[in-house]
């Protein structure tokens, strides 16, 4: 997801390390005399920025970048370790072993993304990997809709470790590298796994596409999480989780769909004009209380193909029409900002003695504590999919009795009302422990 800014100085064409202290690279083979070449990048707490350029068809071009990129771990022991081997073309092993984790910043959540990638990265300036059929950097206005088909397998050695596995993009106003991300630009997130982690801000629709797997068509179903402001930068960002995980096998979508449903649920202005400047692979995983890390995947094959359709839709840069969702769903202008401070609800207070205080709605709250609140004011339209109750980074949320902890649900599937009243128990540990109710 984030990272900082940092260089690098490995390549996989050469034989020695030249000295560099960046990560351990071990390279066996010249692409140039040989038919093999190993790469290896080793990233450990002290050590968290290393990386490695990729020349996978041997023709001294960068096709892709590795980069095990600890961006929020700042102590603990173990190592991330990414082997990059193309003696069969594409062969990707990522090995994950930390233990006794520190964050950085408890607040963004995860502790890493090992990944790999093409195109340009914003936060650093590594690279960039272009040897490709994707132009990348170009924008959305000018670039067509292009196909990924990766063929992977996860080994979850912690069964309980809170992780995903995304591809991601990053839509930028410039192509300016070593920067954070703006508040005017969007982070997408395409996840295919993941277990106990859900993307960030809250539902606020769903897309069902079409997906190739193990060669077999089929429609996949995802939820559609936004968040208004994410980061130091407060750029918008977008994750279609899937309804139905894959662990292992080939899968091949398009960009297009998932591209055309964040624009036209986000309140960003011109997308035309946004870069789309990389496609990135990699694996979120951990939290604030989860600080021990045993994973492991594999990527034995990974393509792009580039089409002659406008990526986001008729003419490019017109505006598409809306990707049509097959259920009910939240609506599709969703309201901005899920931490916003909502009008006429006074900042809550704790209250004593399990004593209720009554809330207006919309409602959010963010921070530590314990509080008890009530409401008469929910929708029990079953068909009512815009009114919900989101929370995250909770201890409790419990409303009538029934737990609602960390999780979003409509109005109308929640436990009816006592006496005309919703009463909501809540209890938080962290300053960024949060709930709303829209």
């Amino acid at each position: 997801m984030r990272q900082l800014y940092y260089g690098g100085c490995l390549s996989v064409l050469i034989l020695s390390l030249l000295g560099c202290s960046l990560g351990l690279v071990d390279v066996a083979g010249e692409r140039a005399g040989l038919s093999r070449a190993v790469t290896t990048v080793t990233a450990t707490s002290s050590n968290r920025y290393p990386s490695a350029t990729i020349d996978s068809d041997g023709d001294g071009q960068t096709n892709w970048v590795i980069e095990p990129n600890l961006w929020n771990v700042v102590g603990g022991s173990g190592s991330v370790t990414m082997t990059f081997d193309d003696a069969d073309g594409f062969d990707l092993d990522v090995q994950i072993d930390l233990s006794n984790i520190q964050q950085e910043d408890p607040s963004g959540w995860v502790h890493a993304y090992p990944e790999i990638w093409y195109g340009i990265k914003i936060w650093n300036t590594v690279g960039p990997a272009q040897d490709g059929p994707v132009p990348l950097p170009r924008r959305l206005s000018e670039l067509n809709d292009f196909y990924t088909t990766v063929d992977f397998s996860i080994q979850r050695l912690d069964p309980q470790l809170p992780f995903n596995f995304p591809f991601e993009t990053w839509l930028t106003r410039d192509t300016s590298r070593g920067r954070d991300v703006r508040s005017d630009e969007v982070e997408i997130m395409i996840w295919f796994n993941y277990y106990g982690l859900q993307g960030a801000g809250s539902q606020v629709d769903t897309l069902t596409v079409p997906i190739e797997v193990n060669g077999q068509m089929r429609d996949m179903t995802f939820e559609v999480w936004r968040s208004d402001a994410v980061g130091n930068g407060g750029w918008e960002y977008f994750a279609f989780r899937p309804t139905t995980p894959i662990s292992e096998g080939t899968v091949r979508f398009n960009w297009a769909p998932f591209i055309q449903k964040a624009r036209s649920l986000s309140n960003r202005a011109d997308w035309e004009n946004l870069y789309f400047t990389s496609v990135e692979l990699g694996t979120e995983f951990g939290t604030p209380d989860y600080l021990n890390a045993q994973l492991a995947w594999h990527v034995y094959d990974l393509q792009l193909e580039y089409t002659t359709t406008p990526i986001l839709g008729g003419g490019g840069g017109t505006t598409p029409t809306p990707t049509p969702t097959p259920t009910p769903t939240a609506t599709p202008t969703p309201t901005p900002t899920p931490t916003s401070t909502p009008t006429a609800t006074p900042t809550p207070t704790p209250t004593p003695s399990g004593q209720y205080t009554e809330i207006a709605l919309p409602f959010s709250y963010d921070g530590a504590g314990e509080y008890y609140w009530k409401t008469d004011q929910f929708s029990t339209d079953p068909n009512d999919w815009s009114r919900y109750v989101n929370s995250w980074n909770l201890d409790l949320l419990e409303i009538n009795g029934t737990d609602y902890t960390n999780v979003w649900v409509a109005q109308h599937q929640i436990t009816p009302a006592s006496d005309g009243y919703w009463y909501i128990h809540y209890k938080g540990s962290y300053p960024w422990s949060h709930v709303e109710i829209k």
